[in-house]
């Protein structure tokens, strides 16, 4: 994942125009929208632009993060089709990645061989639009642009300085895995039984201030 000023939103919506310029043929762009009045606000600016660049596009309205896994592994999991996907005002306070992946792992009967960060396709990229805060700190762990699959945008806002901080730090702890070397070689644990931090519970998609512009 990567975190994105929003100095840099017009390269994102760059992205999004030739990602939708390669695929003319079907609807490539899907936008998760939060059911609060900003979030319906910032919906009508953003379909509008879509609709002026003539960019084929489709809203789905997001209740709460249980709705967000629906939505996942029922609309979104097998649509190759799609190459953006804007979620606003949702999926920047939890582990977006690891909250789907658990989705697609209880949808596939707990098989797991399938990864979220790869489905729909492994062009497809995630935008995050989000005012809520804290945002998580696994949405804010950059990897190197040609892997990430996440996008969390920001306003520069309170607290997003001291949040980078921290996840420069964490980046020191770890390697590029995400794993702790030192405490496997100390323990010698077989990976299956190192054990994962515990996911923060699922919340519902919360009235908010306005996006930043």
């Amino acid at each position: 994942m990567v975190l994105k000023d929003k100095s840099e939103l017009i390269e994102v919506w760059d992205w999004i125009k030739a990602a939708a310029a390669d695929n003319l043929d079907t609807p490539t762009v899907l936008l998760l929208v939060a059911q609060s009045v900003d979030s319906l606000a910032a919906c009508a600016i953003l379909t509008r632009l879509l609709e002026d660049e003539q960019l084929s596009h489709k809203v789905v309205p997001c209740a709460d993060y249980a709705d967000l896994s629906r939505i996942y592994t029922e609309q979104v999991a097998d649509a190759t089709e799609l190459r953006s996907i804007v979620l606003i005002n949702c999926g920047g306070i939890i582990d977006l990645m690891g909250h789907l992946q658990t989705a697609l792992d209880e949808a596939d009967d707990g098989i797991g061989i399938r990864r979220a960060a790869e489905l729909p396709h492994p062009d497809c990229r995630w935008y995050v639009f989000d005012s809520h805060r804290p945002f998580a700190l696994e949405n804010m762990v950059e990897q190197r642009d040609d892997e990430a699959h996440v996008y969390v945008l920001h306003d520069g806002g309170d607290g997003i300085a001291q949040a980078e901080e921290l996840v420069s730090q964490i980046e020191i702890m770890y390697d590029g895995d995400g794993s702790d070397e030192e405490s496997e070689d100390e323990y010698d644990e077989p990976a299956s039984q190192v054990r994962a931090a515990p996911r923060p519970a699922r919340r519902p998609c919360a009235p908010s201030p306005p996006l930043s512009t």
